[in-house]
């Protein structure tokens, strides 16, 4: 029989992988090196104002070399990141089956607890960072560094009558520690220091002057966050999961600022991906006991007293006081914690005196008391009718409901939108929810301006590229005119709407304004919420053709880009905002609205 694995062992596993990775990509360079050394043996000083003057066979051969390093990099850390998902899933299902043994569980409820969400770990691939740099884009930037750092060295003189392997040698030391190999360089009395263009040289806050360096930090750095992000994800799923523990690892080298500060027990919807670079801390799942998670199958009930409601105060005081920590990952994903948002970030945390059903005929039964005629469930799990069942109680507090049908289906209603989560129907009176929409977490970030300003600045000018290239093609044959001048016309109307998007991003700029989210339900992080504000969504399209008769207002200002599409999508979402948030934020003229709704019920 295999021996049981702990946590801990692929903890300890994950972390000799990191080393591999980093004697890999030592080889890489280690490779680069031996291939640069002879080309650059043959280099001469020609003066002017890049090294490169008069040297283009060798910068050919530089450049050659740095697209095979930029490869094997960006492959390296692809790999290593999958791996590492796959390593942490691999964890999270042993540990399932550890706690599991011998409880009879629902094929449903089982499935549930080993799914993997693919999806976030493209999304992770994607992803950008402060700077608006994807993975690969990185790693070119690695790529540049490293070329950078030979043209400091040829600069310095410091290869003149230098064999291959005494080059080979002075880059390898240079890679390693710039500051220390440049120090050879001498001054005009003699005393050594840094070249005139190391001294320039400012790669920036808490970027080495090393490419080499850059590297190791940049594949640890993401292999570390895949694996912590499985974790993330898988944790969300699984109600015996209390909270975490963010603890040092036992192999750290000593104390650290920002981890000895930061380790505590946090919520489990904390996502921990590391704190900073190279980040060893370790995260591990508080689990429930096996009796009360028992009690959980009942009732389908956590007590809120086994649960962990807030980060630690220390961790807290200490993102808020160090300015430099408000760039980090760990911010970005966990604002409303930092904040102090999180305690009252919705009213579905607080009582709402809803009941849950224990039966699907009992639900429906609830469901005509709420005001339903027609409550159709489906294969939905009783559990998510309960999270359904839960919004339309808090509605039936608040206005009087009157609808022929609430449906609730399998299936999208727009592939590639991850928000399709139901839609209303005026003539019918009917909502239909599209359960698949929540298989995964919509929980999403939006696009910081920046990184749009910097894409669609990039389309522009691959349009305006295409478009030089097709006028050139005109003035050069008029006969093809008949067939260029239609895509001339399109080329400049779609660059025309690219700078009209530009020009837009950059006055919200200038107001202060920060990026919408989708969807007022994709804010929020817990599944739960994110089904109850999109029946509070559609209840919303309910409200404003039925009970108000679709009555127009003046301009407000949009909380979601989906808001933004349509007035009354507008509506919808301020309205599924105020159920879910409370009034403080909601535009006055709406609020009056949502108010008015609410005084009808109390007359009657």
């Amino acid at each position: 029989m295999m021996k049981t694995r702990t946590l801990a062992f692929h903890d300890r596993q994950h972390m000799q992988r990191i080393l591999m990775q980093q004697n890999a990509v030592g080889f890489a360079f280690s490779r680069f090196i031996a291939t640069i050394s002879p080309h650059l043996r043959k280099w001469s000083d020609r003066g002017g104002d890049s090294v490169w003057v008069r040297n283009s066979p060798v910068e050919k051969a530089i450049d050659n070399a740095l697209i095979v390093l930029q490869s094997t990099l960006y492959k390296n850390i692809n790999d290593f990141q999958f791996d590492a998902w796959k390593r942490a899933n691999l964890k999270n299902d042993e540990m399932i089956d550890r706690f599991i043994l011998g409880m009879s569980l629902s094929s449903l409820m089982r499935d549930g607890m080993f799914r993997q969400n693919m999806e976030a770990f493209k999304g992770l691939q994607k992803e950008v960072d402060a700077n608006g740099l994807n993975l690969s884009q990185k790693v070119w930037s690695i790529a540049d560094q490293a070329k950078m750092n030979l043209e400091f060295y040829l600069n310095s003189g410091i290869s003149s009558g230098r064999s291959a392997d005494g080059i080979s040698r002075d880059i390898r030391q240079m890679l390693n520690n710039p500051d220390k190999r440049f120090r050879r360089v001498k001054d005009e009395d003699g005393k050594l220091k840094l070249s005139k263009p190391m001294e320039d040289y400012h790669p920036g806050a808490g970027v080495y002057r090393s490419s080499r360096m850059n590297a190791l930090r940049l594949a640890s750095t993401k292999t570390n966050m895949a694996y912590r992000k499985a974790d993330y994800e898988r944790w969300q799923n699984l109600d015996f999961i209390l909270g975490i523990e963010i603890s040092r690892s036992p192999s750290n080298h000593g104390p650290c600022k920002i981890c000895d500060a930061m380790v505590g027990k946090y919520p489990k919807d904390f996502q921990f991906l590391g704190f900073h670079p190279f980040c060893i801390c370790i995260a591990t799942p508080i689990l429930q006991k096996p009796e009360d998670f028992a009690d959980f199958l009942l009732d389908d009930e956590i007590p809120k007293s086994q649960l962990i409601t807030d980060i630690p105060a220390g961790a807290r005081k200490f993102m808020l006081d160090n300015e430099y920590m408000q760039k980090s990952y760990t911010f970005r994903d966990n604002k409303a914690w930092f904040n102090g948002d999180n305690h009252r970030e919705n009213k579905s945390q607080q009582s709402t005196g809803f009941v849950k059903c224990k039966s699907i005929p009992e639900a429906v039964e609830r469901a005509k008391s709420y005001g339903i005629k027609s409550f159709h469930v489906g294969d939905t799990p009783l559990s998510d009718v309960n999270i359904i069942l839960e919004a339309i109680h808090d509605e039936s507090k608040h206005i009087k409901i009157d609808l022929e049908e609430f449906r609730l289906e399998e299936g999208r209603m727009f592939k590639g939108r991850k928000n399709s989560g139901g839609y209303y129907s005026t003539r019918d009176k009917k909502i239909v929810m599209r359960m698949d929409s929540y298989s995964e977490s919509i929980y999403d970030v939006p696009i910081p301006f920046d990184e749009q300003l910097r894409r669609f600045e990039k389309s522009k000018k691959d349009m305006q590229s295409q478009l030089d290239d097709l006028t050139s093609r005109l003035k050069a044959n008029k006969g093809l005119s008949k067939f260029l001048k239609d895509d001339i016309k399109m080329l400049k109307g779609r660059i025309f709407d690219l700078e009209n998007k530009i020009f837009k991003i950059n006055e919200k700029i200038k107001e202060g304004k920060e990026p919408l989210p989708w969807t007022v339900s994709t804010t929020f992080k817990d599944r739960k919420d994110q089904i109850m504000s999109t029946v509070h969504h559609e209840i919303g399209h309910y409200v404003h053709y039925t009970l108000l008769d679709y009555v127009s207002y003046k301009r407000v200002e949009h909380i979601s880009e989906y808001g933004a599409s349509a007035q009354e999508e507008g509506f919808a979402e301020w309205y599924s905002y105020y159920r879910m948030k409370g009034e403080s934020g909601v535009p006055s003229v709406l609020l009056e609205l949502f108010k008015k709704c609410e005084k009808m019920i109390r007359k009657k």
